[in-house]
């Protein structure tokens, strides 16, 4: 199957390094990835429409998810045919919560998988380094035999790959993730110190439980279930232990004075938790705080 990437930032060229020697590859944004390693895979615009069975992946911040629905995913996927489109795959492994809400309402009829990447990456001038393997990745599987397609060409391209099994699949793994991110990513951001900092910190430890504890009321609030508390935990310890050396993305956010990733995350869950009646005093602070806090360009 081809791969299209929707996103050509530091995920989307990760992936498009491995998986380039195992099926044709093409990274599509407006803008160039940094390094020239990319060029002959780039192109600035998507096709009007798929002509073959194609992994698409939708690799771009949460932010513009809905941007890309409108002016990309959904005109190109309406050109598409329907035999096409239902043997394609929309792969989503956005760092938020709602995305699956927000992709299946967009009714692009194709199956989507949502995704987690647990490895890291980052930019040092025109050059993208990757934390050393393994490259985990969890994958829903409520589109069914496609994703076990998927499987096979992401461990024959070197990644680890980890199957969320059920029904519920598609939102599970996007909490999966989420479980993490709503206390690693913050807290460190705050720290301005490498993902690895956290294993050698008891406050920061005891800190990122009480957030993760917080996020599971409402996770359980809204009548999901499937994870656990040391499960979570387990998540994020084996994240900072295979990560050390990564700045999250929330941290490279704040230090290039970009937009944070909050309103996806700690914001999303006390917008819920205010609908659900409940109280998450540590999400309140870590906002506050991030809110108020300057980036590195600008101290």
């Amino acid at each position: 199957m081809e791969t299209l990437i929707l996103g050509p930032g530091t995920l989307g060229c990760t992936l498009a390094r491995h998986l380039q020697n195992r099926a044709p590859v093409r990274l599509v944004g407006p803008r160039a990835p940094r390094s020239p390693e990319f060029a002959a895979l780039w192109q600035p615009e998507a096709p009007e429409h798929l002509e073959r069975p194609t992994l698409l992946w939708l690799t771009c911040k949460a932010s513009q998810v809905d941007g890309l629905i409108e002016s990309v995913l959904g005109p190109m996927l309406k050109q598409t045919s329907p035999e096409v489109r239902e043997m394609s795959l929309l792969i989503a492994p956005q760092n938020g919560l709602g995305i699956t809400d927000r992709l299946v309402a967009a009714d692009l009829n194709i199956p989507l998988c949502r995704a987690v990447a647990w490895f890291g990456a980052r930019w040092e001038g025109r050059e993208l380094l990757e934390t050393p393997p393994p490259r985990r990745i969890t994958l829903a599987t409520e589109a069914g035999g496609r994703v076990h397609v998927l499987q096979q060409i992401l461990n024959q391209a070197g990644f680890t790959v980890e199957l969320q099994e059920n029904d519920a699949s598609n939102s599970i793994v996007e909490w999966k993730k989420a479980l993490t991110s709503v206390a690693l990513n913050p807290l460190l951001a705050l720290e301005r110190a490498p993902n690895g900092a956290l294993l050698a910190s008891a406050e920061l430890q005891q800190r990122a439980r009480v957030l993760q504890d917080e996020a599971l009321q409402v996770f359980e609030a809204l009548g999901l279930s499937g994870l656990s508390h040391e499960g979570a935990w387990k998540d994020l310890l084996l994240t900072c232990e295979q990560t050390a050396t990564n700045r999250n993305s929330m941290l490279q956010d704040l230090e290039a004075g970009r937009p944070l990733e909050l309103p996806w995350l700690n914001g999303w869950l006390l917008e819920q938790a205010r609908r659900l009646g409940l109280s998450l005093p540590a999400h309140d602070e870590i906002v506050r705080r991030l809110g108020a806090a300057p980036a590195a360009s600008s101290t």
